[in-house]
């Protein structure tokens, strides 16, 4: 178990654009003829792209979150969306660094999209 858990004043559904995905950990070795030998290494990290519908005080509670409780780095305790289980996450930068994007939705609702690496 993790040191924080996703803060119970933020949403614990996730929308329905949600996606997972989990990649096989597979070495390739080149051989002098024909096809590379491949072997598998074991399961890669899963990924979940999650998005929230978030109000304004709950974005706020999610930066002091993300910002002072976990500096952007730490591990927290969330529930896996397909499964239910507790698991073990870290927000996963964007390519641009970006730990979670805000866009507006309605006046008093926000669209947050953040990606997590399942810790094995």
């Amino acid at each position: 178990m993790a040191a924080y858990t996703w803060p119970v004043s933020l949403p614990q559904n996730v929308r329905q654009d949600f996606q997972t995905a989990r990649a096989l950990n597979i070495l390739s070795t080149p051989m002098d003829l024909g096809s590379p030998k491949r072997r598998r290494r074991g399961l890669g990290v899963e990924q979940l792209k999650v998005g929230f519908y978030m109000t304004t005080a709950q974005i706020a509670t999610l930066e002091t979150f993300v910002q002072s409780t976990i500096k952007g780095t730490a591990r927290f305790d969330f529930a896996h969306p397909v499964t239910g289980a507790t698991v073990e996450v870290r927000i996963l930068p964007q390519s641009d660094g970006q730990l979670y994007t805000v866009s507006y939705h309605s006046p008093t609702l926000w669209l947050v999209d953040m990606m997590l690496e399942v810790v094995p």
